[in-house]
């Protein structure tokens, strides 16, 4: 798939606070292939973190999204906490999602971070599935509803009237 993953990590449920002293400071580093982009640091967050940062990626045929959680350390090294690897195929397919991602540490589950993800390929379509003019719902190409007529984003059969592509919200004749 080829477009824009925009990626918001919300929040973090840790099964352990990290810190000997005090609480940890958490934060996330998304990697999507050679991109890599991070969170600002949840001061104190410990176990239960939370950033709502969002970020964008180009997508160039990457099917997993790699999360790693580190504890800031102002004197040392950062802490590895735990990372989590969400598969992107449903994203593609949906458009958009929102959930828990499970965590894991040496092997074993450490929590999950609850993660938003919206595609939007590149033009308006992909590959069979996609989303356009902010619709979260999956659109199928080809596909124009009941009084539907006019332009829209997406691509449309012979037969169907009006120039334009894909599905539209009734009400949005001709725009």
């Amino acid at each position: 798939m080829y477009g824009t993953l925009t990626v918001k990590p919300m929040s973090a449920q840790l099964k352990r606070n990290k810190e000997l002293f005090g609480r940890a400071d958490p934060y996330a580093v998304i990697t999507l292939g050679s991109q890599t982009q991070r969170t600002h640091t949840c001061t104190d967050g410990g176990k239960h973190p939370t950033w709502n940062s969002t970020m964008s990626f180009n997508l160039s045929g990457e099917t997993m999204l790699t999360v790693t959680i580190y504890d800031k350390d102002i004197v040392s090294r950062d802490d590895f906490i735990a990372q989590g690897f969400i598969e992107l195929t449903r994203v593609y397919q949906m458009g958009r999602m929102t959930e828990n991602f499970p965590l894991t540490r040496k092997g074993k589950p450490y929590g999950h971070i609850y993660v938003e993800l919206v595609f939007m390929p590149n033009g308006g379509m992909g590959g069979g599935m996609g989303m356009g003019m902010g619709m979260a719902q999956p659109m199928m190409y080809g596909q124009m509803q009941p009084g539907m007529m006019g332009q829209g984003m997406g691509m449309m059969q012979p037969g169907m009237m009006g120039q334009g592509m894909g599905m539209m919200q009734p009400g949005m004749m001709g725009q």
